[in-house]
């Protein structure tokens, strides 16, 4: 089953030293049950942009 989530952010990029904590400021909608969403942040080094981390 597939559900929609929309995410809305408001800065364009954030910037973080290695190993710090990032607050990635956003909203969400969806149609899923809140109770078993899950979301999994991934981002992408400028310098490798082929290999995101999680």
């Amino acid at each position: 089953c597939v559900r929609a989530l929309e995410v809305t952010v408001s800065q364009s990029s954030v910037q973080v030293a290695r190993g710090q904590a990032a607050v990635l400021p956003c909203t969400f909608t969806t149609s899923a049950a809140l109770n078993n969403l899950y979301i999994i942040w991934m981002v992408t080094p400028l310098a490798n942009a082929n290999q995101p981390e999680q």
